[in-house]
């Protein structure tokens, strides 16, 4: 590990010129975000009879959406459970202690872009716990790469018994698989070879700023302790269980609303579209991750999908992402995350220094 010592910042003058290059750079993301989301929609709405599917939308049977609700938040549930076993070499944590930050952070991604709801994450139960926040935000990296890797893996063996002929699909199980299990690959290259990561974190230390010095080294601890989770058999062989479990509880949420539209077909059709939903959403967009989300179930559930089986037409499959991101999801879990923001005591604005 790498040794850090304390010491007093010197007054940067041109921070203030960095300050504005950051602001810049983060206000020119926010507007990639939405208008990624904006490009989405607007192609969505060029190609359906708006009119049929609010139709639709006045014909689902609401009385299936109370238990895709509580389906949905008993996977956070699980999700919480996960992620205590990711931070238990960092500090042994309770489920019914972080439940609530998870809620908060869901409600953050849904009215925040650039998925801030993982840095709050990382925030508040880093105050809540007293642990590390980098360590923490380490843990929750970690986890979106087994949620990535899970999504591959369910979208694959469905694939492989129920093909589909979209483009889309084929380009996201293969970019998805690069990116995960690239990143997979190296978070076990940093553990495994620690030696040869902590020399080449010596060899490159001395090419930054000497006042950057001390927070690198703080971070590079940080990854380690954040990876831990990784090392033993045990824990992994839980994590990956969890993982599939979480996902699967998911999918049944949305197996739940398809059965709000007269679909009581094949499970696989509920996997597959949450799989490409969340491979999806991957994709820059705005807050609430809107038009990518809607995209990804109109795709798995058209013609070139499983439309076939589900007989679904294109504004049944749009009435179909907007039930189940707004009514099941994004309602919920906004409503569940104000009531904890306020049980909590905490507040976003506390936060602004800290991820700037």
């Amino acid at each position: 590990m790498i040794e850090t010592s304390r010491f007093e910042e010197q007054p940067d003058p041109t921070s203030m010129q960095r300050n504005e290059k950051n602001n810049t750079w983060k206000w020119l993301r926010i507007l990639i975000g939405i208008s990624v989301s904006v490009l989405f929609l607007w192609l969505i709405y060029q190609k359906i009879d708006l009119g049929k599917t609010i139709q639709a939308i006045t014909r689902v049977q609401s009385a299936w959406l109370i238990p895709a609700i509580l389906i949905y938040i008993l996977g956070i549930w699980v999700r919480t459970g996960r992620w205590v076993l990711l931070l238990d070499p960092v500090k042994r944590c309770s489920t019914r202690r972080l439940f609530p930050i998870y809620i908060i952070s869901y409600m953050a991604n849904n009215i925040l872009p650039l998925r801030m709801g993982d840095f709050y994450r990382a925030y508040f139960a880093g105050r809540k716990e007293c642990i590390s926040k980098g360590a923490t935000l380490v843990t929750i990296g970690v986890e979106r790469i087994f949620d990535g890797l899970t999504m591959l893996v369910l979208l694959a063996v469905s694939l492989w018994f129920y093909p589909v002929s979209d483009p889309v699909v084929r380009s996201a199980v293969q970019i998805g698989s690069i990116v995960f299990l690239g990143a997979i690959l190296l978070c076990y290259g940093v553990i495994l070879k620690q030696d040869w990561s902590t020399w080449i974190f010596q060899k490159l230390l001395p090419l930054t700023p000497q006042k950057y010095h001390d927070r690198l080294a703080e971070i590079f601890n940080n990854l380690f302790r954040g990876l831990d989770s990784l090392r033993g058999t045990r824990g992994m062989i839980a994590i990956v269980l969890l993982s599939l479990t979480t996902w699967l509880i998911e999918a049944f949420s949305y197996a739940v609303t398809l059965w709000a539209f007269g679909f009581f077909g094949g499970f696989h059709v509920a996997v597959s579209t949450m799989a490409l939903v969340n491979l999806m959403i991957i994709v820059p967009a705005g807050p609430g991750y809107f038009g990518p989300f809607e995209a990804a179930c109109i795709i798995m559930l058209g013609q070139s999908g499983y439309g076939k089986v589900t007989l679904f037409s294109r504004e049944m499959a749009t009435a179909y992402a907007l039930i189940l991101h707004i009514i099941v999801q994004w309602i919920p879990t906004t409503f569940l995350g104000m009531i904890c923001m306020w049980t909590e005591h905490v507040g976003f604005n506390e936060v602004r220094g800290e991820i700037q």
